[in-house]
């Protein structure tokens, strides 16, 4: 009877270790989003505000998480490290859908995201006054500058919701608060200066028709979350017999230049694409291949690896060849810090790794 009693007791621990260990390697946290509902389509403006509430959660678990107040530019690639999340709340209000959520994160991969993204990306918002000719409008100026900003690596993701709380252009104050309720961390003010220094080119005929030669002043102001800002003046020419195509090419030459500046000066773009290590991982002690192609499947989910196959197998030990990020040394490490080793034994031995499952056969 004492024995029967101490081994359920066992059970109890065991199960209550393996219980708190597993959520070690989970964080729960909270977030609120919302979206604009356009052209009344309520579906996309629900999956908008989830995706936001989400963005949200994470961002949040920086905020808690940093010692030093910096957090990552959260941008959708981030959702990976989301292991599940459950919505707690849904409204609508004033054509706008709010939803609250709780997310659960994976500890291991969040604290370091940086080798799992394929690229990395500034979120920044944008302003501009003083459009350069009436006949280049707001929506023109906006679409532009939206694709000059994503061709830098940089992501507006946030523009709508903060074009949305924008009533007065030329109210300062209010387009800091508006920056300041969304989840970019830069804001991009610019103005345009534009002249027409009409003159005929050098060899030009009078009677042949005037080329107009348009000259284009950009003053920028980037600020951050931190109140830092930088101010950017550049000026651009641009030739065409047409003035109104003139002055549009002008003011697309002037914001690729802004953008160009800004990420070859200002926000240094820097390079995500980690080499790919290509190596062996012996499997030995191992009951069945089922099992084995289990663990080897969780690595990959979990994106400690990009690929994997069976190279070689035997009774007694299978070689597997994987494609991963990391080098054996931190691949043995992430495998630990995941908690992916509770059963085995992982072994660093020939420039690769050795995973003994013998203890969850004993």
């Amino acid at each position: 009877m004492e024995n029967t009693i101490f081994k359920k007791a066992l059970f109890i621990l065991f199960f209550l270790i393996i219980s708190c260990y597993g959520y070690a390697q989970i964080s729960k946290t909270i977030g609120l989003g919302e979206a604009i509902i356009e052209n009344s389509n309520m579906k996309a403006a629900y999956k908008t505000a989830i995706q936001n509430a989400l963005l949200d959660a994470i961002r949040e678990y920086y905020v808690n998480a940093s010692e030093n107040g910096e957090i990552p530019d959260v941008t959708p690639e981030y959702i990976k490290f989301i292991k599940s999340y459950k919505i707690t709340s849904r409204n609508i209000d004033d054509f706008k859908v709010f939803v609250s959520v709780e997310a659960y994160l994976d500890n291991v991969t969040i604290k370091d995201p940086k080798p799992f993204l394929t690229k990395r990306l500034d979120t920044i918002v944008f302003m501009f006054s003083n459009l350069p000719e009436a006949v280049i409008s707001d929506s023109e100026i906006s679409k532009t500058m939206n694709n000059v900003l994503q061709a830098q690596n940089f992501s507006t993701m946030d523009q709508n919701n903060f074009a949305y709380l924008i009533t007065d252009p030329e109210n300062k104050p209010q387009i800091i608060n508006a920056f300041n309720s969304v989840g970019a961390k830069y804001l991009l003010l610019f103005s345009f200066v534009l002249t027409y220094p009409e003159h005929l080119e050098k060899n030009q005929s009078i009677i042949d028709e005037p080329t107009y030669t348009c000259e284009i002043t950009v003053n920028a102001n980037l600020r951050s979350k931190q109140g830092k800002e930088k101010k950017i003046t550049l000026s651009i020419n641009s030739g065409n017999k047409d003035r109104t195509k003139c002055a549009k090419e002008a003011m697309n030459k002037g914001l690729i230049s802004l953008v160009e500046y800004l990420r070859t000066n200002i926000l240094l773009d820097e390079a995500t694409i980690s080499r790919i290590h290509s190596y062996q991982i012996k499997v030995i002690n191992f009951k069945n291949m089922v099992n084995t192609n289990k663990f080897f499947e969780s690595l990959k989910q979990k994106g400690f690896v990009n690929s994997y196959k069976v190279t070689s197998f035997a009774s007694k030990e299978v070689l597997f060849n994987v494609e991963t990020i990391f080098e054996p040394t931190i691949l043995q490490q992430k495998i630990t810090d995941a908690g992916l080793n509770q059963n085995i034994i992982v072994k660093n031995e020939n420039n690769g790794l050795v995973l003994d499952f013998s203890p969850i056969n004993e």
